[in-house]
């Protein structure tokens, strides 16, 4: 039996406690929980982090035990997860897919002018001087998508607030830009919704989800049963909805 090195304890911050422990021979980071629960879990979250918790009652050393009793399916969720992180990752190339709204455009780079953007036909055509070169051409698209997220994204959100939600807080105000480990987040005591800007690559039914979310932590700011009781009353297969943002290239998108 490889022998348990000693957690390494990190800051806490509201994600949870940064950890890490050798697992067969592997150094795993993890965010470590101490809940109200009754027993212990580990699961790999949508961004490919391990997440770990436990009773408060319970040992850390019994902590130390599961991981290591569980490390060969641990590491073979991580690796698989690694794997689809890399699948997903966008270069800047002419035949590239890139997903818009979901549904896979291909990238077609030209030289001309005017510049622009044109989505047409499952084609995504860049057209830029060769003054602006690729660098130009990356620009433009980058702009383009930004556009393209503030639109889509702001009009469900009106629809979703103006359906659910317009009898009980005034319209949020709503803001984009660019996240690397979250969709959205909410600031109830500014009445304040961020959203990011890479959600024009999800389904529309999965930015649905997103705006969902954020809006019910207007109602509560946590994640209490109170939140998922609200959620679930309003959208009852946010679950499915939410494994659709999975394949979103987060961290290796080239353009936002």
């Amino acid at each position: 039996m490889p022998k348990i090195r000693k957690a390494q304890t990190g800051k806490m911050h509201a994600d949870g406690e940064e950890k890490s422990l050798l697992l067969d021979g592997t150094l795993v980071p993890f965010l470590f929980f101490r809940k109200h629960v009754r027993n212990l879990n580990a699961r790999i979250r949508w961004d490919g982090r391990l997440l770990v918790s436990a009773p408060y009652t319970c040992p850390y050393r019994e902590v130390e035990r599961f991981l290591q009793a569980n490390a060969a399916r641990l590491l073979s969720s991580l690796r698989k997860r690694d794997e689809q992180k890399r699948e997903t990752t966008l270069a800047f190339e002419n035949g590239e897919r890139i997903p818009i709204l979901g549904v896979p455009h291909t990238l077609i780079l030209r030289e001309g002018t005017p510049a622009s953007v044109c989505m047409e036909d499952g084609c995504l055509t860049v057209t830029c001087s060769q003054k602006a070169g690729k660098d130009g051409a990356r620009t433009l698209l980058a702009a383009w998508l930004a556009d393209a997220a503030k639109k889509e994204v702001g009009a469900i959100c009106h629809e979703i607030c103006s359906e659910f939600f317009s009898d009980l807080f005034p319209y949020p105000t709503v803001r984009f830009r660019k996240m690397t480990a979250s969709y959205g987040n909410c600031r109830k005591d500014k009445g304040i919704i961020t959203f990011n800007l890479r959600l024009i690559y999800a389904p529309r039914n999965a930015i649905a989800y997103v705006v969902m979310h954020e809006l019910v932590h207007m109602l509560h700011p946590d994640h209490s049963s109170r939140f998922y009781a609200a959620l679930s009353a309003r959208m009852p297969d946010h679950r499915e909805r939410k494994r659709l943002l999975r394949d979103i290239p987060l961290r290796n998108d080239p353009f936002l």
